[in-house]
């Protein structure tokens, strides 16, 4: 299932969404699904609670059909996150691009050696 969002802040676009949902987590039933809440909510609910996640993080350019769309400049900054999220026992269940204004979000991520994954945590100014 392909889900895209827009996340507005006093009508200001802040967060740009392309969520990819594994079909296995949404059935048969995505037409009766409330995707207005939280995704994570969303997968709890279902029996696929993300565990972990992969992401890369990367400055970029808003697309331009989309900033287009939104009445945005494609030349502001934004930052993309793109993450593939894990169950406990190791499903992918949801693969993300999301798109961060570049002016709204600081991003601080704890880097750590011997092999542990990373953790990044999205700070709102």
């Amino acid at each position: 299932m392909r889900l895209e969002r827009v996340r507005s802040v006093d009508r200001r676009p802040v967060i740009y969404s392309i969520d990819v949902i594994a079909g296995s987590v949404v059935g048969d039933d995505f037409a009766t699904i409330d995707w207005s809440g939280s995704l994570r909510a969303l997968l709890d609910a279902r029996g696929a609670a993300m565990a972990s996640s992969t992401a890369q993080i990367r400055a970029v350019s808003f697309p331009r059909t989309v900033a287009a769309a939104l009445g945005e400049d494609a030349r502001a900054p934004w930052l993309l996150m793109i993450q593939t999220h894990f169950t406990e026992d190791g499903r992918a269940v949801l693969y993300s691009h999301d798109y961060h204004r570049g002016d709204a979000f600081t991003f601080n991520v704890l880097r750590r050696s011997g092999g542990t994954p990373g953790i990044a945590q999205g700070v709102t100014r």
